[in-house]
């Protein structure tokens, strides 16, 4: 058994961990969701079936649950819970049942690795999720390429950073989308500046050049100021560290998550006439 390998496997786990939580916490928002976020649960619920794909088998095998009974019903724990217009309760019922398989998978493997712990049949724990868990199958580029397309970002964003992220090149695509979204700012303000300079100026809310609301109440200058540093952080925090080659972004997955907050940064203001 290669040690390492087993590692990788229960850090894949809990990124899928991570995910299904925040699923399930997404679901059980009280207020209705805005289109960008519908779209952003939408691509994380495709994320999650994509996922269980590759680890169901595996997390049946270390912990032998697959399904759950209700009412006398047997449900299975996977499609219930990834299904897209399913019964909400019933959906939330069906991620507890797989947020906890999961976490004791995660357990069993590492226990594997303090004590070399065997299944039934004399396997380790181990040794089942390298048979069970193809090397390659997590970044098979057509399924991820094919989750780009489903994303539905904004069309600057596509033009900018489709092809990068397509061969593989998921920093520069980062990079790309984010210079994008300063080139717009900066096309609809007719500002000269640049960086969290140019959002610092553009979107301050005792003056602005773009208002993102009316500005009439202080909840809708909390708004605008808390975009402001949004804007501002977006430049500072991934435009520049991605410019001077200082992050490596090997992760697929994540890399949607940066261009869909690029996405949403140009659709916010893509009401404001250009000057």
């Amino acid at each position: 058994m290669n040690k390492n390998q087993n590692v990788g496997i229960i850090d894949e786990l809990n990124i899928f961990l991570k995910e299904l939580k925040s699923y399930d916490r997404l679901l059980r928002r009280n207020k209705a969701p805005s289109v960008s976020q519908m779209r952003y649960m939408e691509s994380l619920r495709g994320r999650l079936v994509l996922k269980s794909g590759i680890y169901k088998d595996l997390v049946t095998k270390l912990t032998d649950k697959t399904y759950y009974t209700h009412f006398g019903i047997s449900h299975n724990i996977w499609s219930d819970s990834l299904t897209r217009n399913g019964y909400l309760p019933g959906i939330l019922t069906a991620l507890g049942f797989c947020t906890d398989a999961v976490i004791e998978a995660i357990g069993k493997l590492e226990n594997d690795i303090r004590h070399g712990l065997r299944d039934s049949q004399g396997r380790k724990t181990a040794d089942i999720a390298l048979v069970d868990v193809p090397e390659k199958v997590k970044n098979d580029a057509s399924e991820v390429n094919n989750l780009f397309d489903r994303m539905e970002f904004h069309l600057k964003i596509i033009e900018a950073s489709e092809s990068l992220f397509k061969d593989g090149h998921y920093a520069s695509a980062i990079f790309e989308a984010f210079k994008a979204v300063n080139n717009f700012v900066k096309q609809k303000s007719g500002k000269s500046l640049d960086g969290k300079q140019l959002m610092s100026d553009v979107f301050n809310e005792k003056n602005p050049c773009i208002k993102l609301n009316d500005l009439q109440t202080q909840s809708d200058i909390d708004e605008q100021e808390g975009f402001k540093f949004l804007y501002m952080g977006a430049m500072v925090g991934i435009r520049n560290p991605k410019a001077h080659d200082r992050v490596q972004q090997k992760d697929p997955y994540k890399t949607l998550e940066y261009l869909a907050f690029a996405s949403l940064l140009i659709q916010r203001i893509d009401f404001w006439p250009t000057k």
